[in-house]
């Protein structure tokens, strides 16, 4: 009866060849790969040091914004504790913020006149790509 021991060794034979693909397919995950359901592209760009920049488009109601990005991993440790990318409302008063590590924050934004326009700021000496996105409510 050594049918039972082949076929758990053959099983541990194919995990030992499948973990390390898997974890290679997380590790080239791209910032569009984690846009979820529902949600729709804005921007895709690369901010750089200090940028300060602002981004406007048209809606017909409130939305809810955010982004994600791909801070340097080398640089994390230099801005634990600070907030490394702002969005704020310029039609009215809704903010986020966020640290070197924490994805994928929104936040309500209001349309005024058909239009939802915001700011974003690096506030890091570091360049980085940010996909900024929308979701209808």
């Amino acid at each position: 009866m050594k049918y039972p021991s082949l076929l758990f060794s053959f099983v541990l034979f194919v995990f030992q060849f499948m973990i390390p693909l898997a974890s290679q397919a997380n590790a080239s995950e791209t910032l569009q790969d984690k846009v979820k359901e529902g949600q729709t592209l804005i921007k895709l760009m690369e901010i750089k040091p200090n940028e300060i920049g602002a981004i406007e488009f048209s809606v017909k109601s409130a939305v809810l914004a955010g982004f994600y990005f791909d801070f340097p991993h080398a640089k994390i440790e230099g801005y634990k504790g600070s907030y490394v990318l702002e969005m704020k409302d310029k039609n009215g008063y809704a903010s986020v913020s966020t640290g070197p590590v924490d994805n994928g924050v929104a936040t309500r934004f209001e349309s005024r006149k058909g239009k939802i326009k915001f700011e974003y700021k690096n506030n890091t000496g570091e360049s980085y790509p940010v996909l900024f996105w929308k979701k209808a409510l």
